[in-house]
């Protein structure tokens, strides 16, 4: 027994000896330890990056995968993608509104290649301790890799389609329409469903590939009184004809079904909302409207007649011009107008281009018949133009040419220029018409099909009221050899017309009126001659200009006048020119070719 008296350094000796005896075996565990650390190290280190299969504890989206290789693991999902979303969809109800929402719809399934290789790729990404970190959580706790292939846009569409349906069927104030009676029903508060909570359970449900059944509660919030013009507003309106759906389907053989017109007493409305006390549904009598054109009708006879047909003559030896009146009766071919649509005729040719095809011809510019891209196609909006005034429709825009064209009569033409001057005209029929243009052979013709409703015949009539007869001239041109003789400009009388649209009605004139006012500038008919003897010096004109070889003047080689009037007959007291009415058009003999 140790005295506790003694002196402490009698005992220091033997206490250093038992504590470094006590010592041994503490560091002998260590050394242990540390060898069998080093040597989990180095298998965990071999097995992280020499194991090449799905490591243990992963799951692709909750399907067993441990333990494949990538190649198997590819295959097994391709397998599981047909197993879990082909054909699959999800049903979801909406208060009493069921939705239906397939996984090809928003391109919910498996796209293998990419799944396996996020799959694969688990614990095979990062430094080492983070790889170890993963592969131990994984066989420890499980992990499953998210392998969903998803159009996000497309899911978040239908869900917000969801949302947006539902709050319009939660409106405040909903109502039913049964035979002639309007039921109002008043809620005193009002649903709320917002997009992303539709979107967050699809997405879940696509994500567990899980397609059972689905209903959403959507949350309510208190309500005001209803706002009882703005309820008013939606529920009056007027009756619809059916009529075809050209925005979804332009070839015309899509049609959108007839709507009644619905009216009801605004005060008798206003009066039983504020009188109803705890009701919250009240009836009120409307009147319903039955609209004159139902889709049964309106298929029986869609097209069915020729309401007007044009045909104009030109000169097919014109190559490019002949082209560029084909290329724009091809844009206009088909055309198919709503009642109440305007055709276009800029918008439906479009921008007059050599990369679009149109080539170079004459054309009138700033008070000159040039070559211009295009020049032509006026044959087809002047021929598109008359079909439209034998068709009794009605016209928004038109201008007549510069000069007088050979292939209309006076105040029937309709000149066009990209980007300022259209025709544009209206269907001012209660069915649709269809446009037919086409070009064949030496004339372009422009037929409107539609639905005729009653026995009328348009007339057209032109009374002149001004006459500019245009000058003959000749112009002597040295650079020409003698008796050589070059026409620099065509002749084209001048015109101030006024053209009136008369309808008839089984043989007997209804209505007479004014259709349009046209003026055209005069041209002069000027030929370049070149000397044979000694005369004036280069430049000098004279009107029927000189004499030349055989008696010959450029006088008596002018062209015909091309164009008198309409070829209708003529009658009524404003028809008091003789000579200026009545007769047929025909092309200018001399001068086939018609200009824009």
């Amino acid at each position: 027994m140790p005295n506790f008296f003694e002196p402490r350094d009698q005992y220091e000796p033997k206490r250093l000896a038992e504590k470094k005896h006590a010592k041994k075996p503490l560091i002998a565990a260590g050394v242990t330890l540390a060898v069998l650390v080093l040597a989990f190290a180095g298998i965990s280190s071999w097995g992280l990056y020499a194991y090449d299969r799905v490591y243990p504890g992963v799951s692709a989206g909750g399907i067993g995968v441990s333990g494949l290789s990538r190649e198997e693991l590819e295959s097994r999902l391709k397998q599981e993608n047909g197993n879990l979303y082909k054909g699959k969809s999800i049903k979801i109800t909406v208060r009493k509104t069921e939705y239906e929402i397939s996984a090809q719809d928003v391109g919910a399934g498996i796209n293998a290649e990419k799944a396996a290789e996020a799959v694969y790729s688990y614990g095979r990404t990062g430094g080492y301790f983070r790889r170890l970190g993963e592969v131990v959580n994984a066989a420890a706790n499980g992990v499953s890799v998210g392998i969903l292939s998803l159009d996000e846009k497309a899911l978040r569409g239908k869900a917000d389609q969801i949302a947006d349906d539902f709050l319009r069927k939660s409106r405040a104030s909903d109502y039913e329409i049964v035979d002639d009676t309007l039921i109002l029903y008043l809620a005193n508060k009002h649903a709320v469903l917002e997009p992303e909570t539709v979107y967050n359970a699809l997405l879940d449900r696509f994500k567990k590939a899980d397609f059972s059944a689905l209903t959403i509660t959507p949350e309510y919030e208190k309500i005001e009184e209803p706002d009882v013009d703005s309820l008013y507003g939606e529920i009056v309106q007027k009756p619809q004809n059916a009529r075809l759906d050209l925005e979804k389907d332009p070839t015309g053989n899509t049609i959108l079904p007839e709507k009644s017109g619905i009216d009801v007493n605004l005060g008798e409305l206003k009066r039983l909302i504020e009188n109803r006390g705890d009701k919250t549904e009240i009836e009120i009598p409307i009147t319903v409207t039955q609209p004159e054109i139902t889709a049964d009708e309106l298929r029986e006879v869609l097209f069915r007649d020729v309401l007007s047909s044009v045909n104009t003559n030109l000169n097919p030896s014109l190559v490019n011009r002949t082209g560029n009146v084909r290329l724009a009766a091809q844009h206009v071919n088909g055309t198919i107008l709503n009642p109440g649509d305007v055709f276009s005729y800029n918008a439906a040719v479009g921008m007059r281009t050599k990369e679009r095809g149109f080539k170079d011809a004459k054309v009138f510019e700033n008070g000159e018949i040039v070559d211009g891209v295009g020049g032509g196609i006026c044959q087809v909006s002047s021929t598109a133009y008359m079909a439209a005034l034998r068709a009794d429709l009605s016209v928004k825009e038109r201008r007549s040419h510069q000069f007088t064209v050979s292939y209309t009569p006076l105040g029937q033409d309709a000149t066009v220029v990209y980007g300022s001057t259209d025709l544009k005209f209206v269907n001012s029929t209660p069915y649709p018409i269809k446009i037919e243009a086409y070009q064949k052979g030496s004339g372009v013709t422009v037929t409107l099909r539609g639905t005729k409703t009653e026995n009328k015949e348009i007339k057209l009539y032109t009374t002149v009221l001004e006459k500019t007869p245009y000058q003959s001239k000749t112009v002597v041109d040295p650079t020409l050899k003698p008796g050589e003789r070059v026409v620099e400009s065509e002749g084209h009388t001048g015109y101030k017309t006024v053209t009136y649209r008369v309808v008839v009605k089984d043989g007997k004139e209804v209505s007479r009126t004014v259709e349009n006012k046209s003026t055209y500038k005069k041209l002069d008919y000027v030929i370049r001659l070149g000397q044979k003897h000694s005369s004036p010096s280069s430049g000098t004109s004279a009107d029927n200009g000189p004499s030349g070889a055989g008696g010959e003047t450029a006088g008596n080689n002018k062209p015909k006048d091309p164009l008198i009037t309409d070829a209708d007959p003529v009658s009524g007291p404003d028809q008091n020119i003789p000579g200026e009415t009545g007769e047929d058009v025909s092309p200018d003999q001399e001068n086939p070719e018609p200009v824009l």
